[in-house]
């Protein structure tokens, strides 16, 4: 597999992985992300109005509201 279609293959694995998350407390969200390789998982609170825009396939984004549950995840 050539490394343009390896990166493709990982960040649908992200966002596979990130739509599982949905739903569950940022902490265990977070513990799910790191064990399954995503080792630069990133949570957004409420107060954060801005982030990176480049494309990290071992990252997923953790968007999260008051209580910290996880109420839109992103790979990559």
């Amino acid at each position: 597999m050539d490394e343009s279609a390896e990166f493709s293959a990982r960040l649908t694995r992200a966002h596979e992985l990130a739509l599982s998350l949905v739903g569950l407390h940022r902490d265990e969200a977070e513990e799910v992300a790191v064990r399954e390789g995503y080792v630069r998982s990133q949570v957004i609170t409420p107060d954060i109005h801005a982030v990176t825009a480049d494309l990290d396939p071992y990252r997923i984004r953790l968007s999260v509201d008051e209580a910290g549950t996880v109420v839109r995840a992103t790979g990559g």
